[in-house]
Formats: C-alpha cells, structure tokens, sequence
C-alpha cells in the first residue's frame, strides 16, 4: 500500500530551506540553543528529516565533555523529541 506520508529520511538542503520558508518548518536558529542546552554542547552539524510521518530536526552537538550527542526536536514546535 502507498503511503501519502514522505518516508523516512533527511531533507537535501535546497528542500530543508524551502520547507522552513513555507513555514512547515521553524527556521534552525530558533532551536539551536534549545538544542545546546539540552547536549550542553555547542551545535556542529543540523539537518530536517522525516521521522515517523514527522518533521524533525537531527542536530549534532559536541558536548563540554567532548561527546557527539545527537538531539531530535519537533521540526514545527522547536520541543526536544530525545537525545542519544
């Protein structure tokens, strides 16, 4: 059965920036501390994605104890989905 929901996987770039000037996605730098702080990090690496019919945004922090932590956050609401 086709599915209408995109399936899962990352945005190319020219499509993640059309997604947050449609407004379907806020804009990056409204997350980004959101993001540090809950890696207590500083921000290395963004992309959008399709998760579970969702989009959010995968950002990778390197941590003030120099671990990558990978923080997912609703790509709509900027609210950390988890970390890992």
């Amino acid at each position: 059965a086709a599915s209408s929901q995109p399936s899962d996987g990352c945005l190319p770039r020219p499509e993640a920036i059309a997604t947050v000037l449609d407004g379907r996605a806020i804009p990056l730098r409204r997350i980004r501390g959101t993001a540090e702080q809950a890696a207590r990090g500083e921000m290395i690496n963004a992309e959008l994605c399709h998760r579970g019919g969702q989009l959010v945004y995968v950002v990778t922090v390197l941590s003030v104890t120099g671990k990558v932590v990978y923080v997912s956050l609703n790509a709509t609401t900027g609210q950390v989905i988890g970390t890992r």
